[in-house]
């Protein structure tokens, strides 16, 4: 498995297959798997960057926040 740095960021064309590639290993069938990335990745473009550098544990400047800072 490659393994990509944090620095770098897949195309939403490489998200969208690695999505759809995640629901078939669990089974989930194909059509069922295309609309749910294509939801996932609706999601992600539309939500709030503040929400999603707080789950991923980033500060807003792309350094790691410390532990006990994930809300």
């Amino acid at each position: 498995m490659t393994r990509i740095s944090e620095r770098q960021s897949l195309t939403r064309e490489e998200k969208f297959v690695a999505l759809v590639h995640l629901y078939v290993e669990l089974r989930v069938p194909f059509d069922a798997a295309l609309d749910a990335a294509e939801a996932d990745l609706l999601h992600e473009q539309n939500k709030d960057p503040r929400e999603t550098t707080r789950r991923s544990g980033m500060s807003p400047d792309g350094s790691r926040l410390k532990y006990g800072m994930i809300f």
